[in-house]
């Protein structure tokens, strides 16, 4: 990070020595990739995990995370809270992590947190239609821009490490349809009620959010040691934030 407490008015000899004692900063093309890592049956990893809503809800977990099954495209994981008698429940991810979606018989890429090799200063994009009704939604479109910032070092319950850090900024807008409705009631005393009734045209609308994510990425540890998602709805107010850390570890090499 450039140090703006520097300031370039040391006379003379003085000036040079200083000017020359400055690290030269590297460029992208100078700094480590991290390539695509080989996973085996039994990688597995602890997070700390928490859940923030707005500013009315708070809860903390540990989740466990293993690799039940490897193929050439993509692997089981399962997942499940630390310590429940419960049987893991299994995700089909791609070996990059992402995560799919299946909508008219078609799989959809909803989130690709990492695309490798890793290079500071490469970005992709998550784009993606969810056409499926649920409740009121009818529909939500989403799109996520991720990009490799640099390295940095971490320190998490697991230990210390050098990570290499992406951010994610994205949006989401859901469409939703509100139905008419209408509601009545009697009020007042014996022998002298009023009706009072109410109608609600129906209506339609868009909501939109926001997103910020920062992941930090170990090749030696195959997946993320750290991570922060936030939402924040149309008013720039956050309206959700979750943390992982990585706790423990076991992975093959």
């Amino acid at each position: 990070m450039w140090d703006y407490r520097v300031r370039f008015y040391f006379p003379g000899r003085l000036a040079a020595l200083i000017v020359a004692s400055i690290p030269v900063l590297a460029l992208a093309d100078d700094l480590p990739t991290a390539s695509a890592p080989t996973f085996q049956v039994g990688d597995s990893w602890v997070f700390d995990t928490s859940h923030q809503k707005g500013t009315t809800g708070f809860s903390q977990q540990k989740i466990d995370v293993v690799i039940d099954r490897v193929s050439s495209e993509d692997m089981l994981v399962g997942v499940k809270q630390d310590g429940s008698p419960k049987a893991f429940e299994d995700h089909i991810t791609g070996l990059d992590w992402s995560l799919k979606l299946t909508v008219n018989n078609n799989q959809t890429v909803t989130a690709r947190p990492f695309s490798f090799p890793l290079k500071v200063g490469e970005s992709w994009t998550a784009d993606w239609t969810d056409p499926r009704r649920q409740g009121n939604q009818t529909s939500a479109h989403f799109h996520k821009v991720y990009k490799v910032v640099g390295w940095q070092d971490v320190t998490v319950p697991a230990g210390a490490f050098h990570a290499i850090k992406i951010e994610a900024k994205g949006s989401a807008d859901a469409n939703e349809e509100i139905p008419a409705s209408g509601a009545s009631a009697v009020v007042g005393a014996p022998g002298s009620s009023t009706a009072i009734s109410h109608v609600q045209a129906a209506r339609k609308g868009v909501i939109h959010m926001t997103t910020y994510a920062e992941i930090y990425y170990v090749p030696e540890i195959k997946y993320l040691v750290k991570s922060l998602q936030e939402q924040y709805n149309a008013s720039s107010v956050m309206v959700s934030r979750d943390t992982e850390e990585l706790v423990s570890y076991k992975v093959a090499h």
